[in-house]
């Protein structure tokens, strides 16, 4: 099998009969001088704004890394990005809908700090060898967009090719 079919069938594997859909998208967390939030930081004001939205807050050696609304999560990922994480639904305009909620809290949180969210494939102001990396263990129970409704998607480490048993989506 070549890398196409590879890839081809594990997307396959992930199909279901119903006609939704979800999103996971990062941003950094930049000031004027494109320089990083702190880690500690972002994550007191995910804990502050998680709490003012009676979100379920998502902690990791005792640090806050994320919250979860129902309709989407944030989460803190590895290189200090800031992940918005949309349950799957039937209609793009919904996901737009709680994107733009979304921003609607973080915008003027940020702004009030001096920064604000970025998105793009690496932070503009660090070399790629240079990332600082968060250094903190996530748990298999800290939900992803996936975890709103479990696909039988390979969770993170697993093998997307051949995930374990019991792990794979009917076909």
């Amino acid at each position: 099998m070549n890398d196409k079919e590879v890839i081809t069938n594990f997307i396959r594997d992930g199909e279901t009969d119903r006609q939704r859909i979800g999103l996971e998208l990062e941003h950094f967390v930049l000031n004027e001088m494109e320089e990083s939030i702190e880690f500690e930081v972002l994550s007191e004001l995910i804990r502050t704004t998680g709490e003012k939205l009676g979100a379920r807050l998502i902690s990791a050696e005792g640090k806050v890394v994320g919250y979860d609304t129902g309709e989407y999560t944030v989460s803190v990922e590895p290189s200090c990005q800031f992940e918005i994480s949309i349950a799957p639904f039937s209609s793009i305009k919904k996901i737009e809908e709680v994107y733009g909620e979304f921003r609607k809290v973080w915008d003027p949180v940020l702004r009030s700090i001096g920064f604000s969210l970025v998105t793009g494939g690496l932070n503009p102001a660090v070399e790629a060898g240079r990332v600082h990396r968060v250094r903190i263990e996530r748990r298999d129970d800290q939900p992803r967009q996936a975890d709103h409704e479990d696909r039988g998607a390979p969770r993170r480490g697993e093998d997307p090719v051949d995930p374990p048993e019991g792990r794979r989506a009917p076909v």
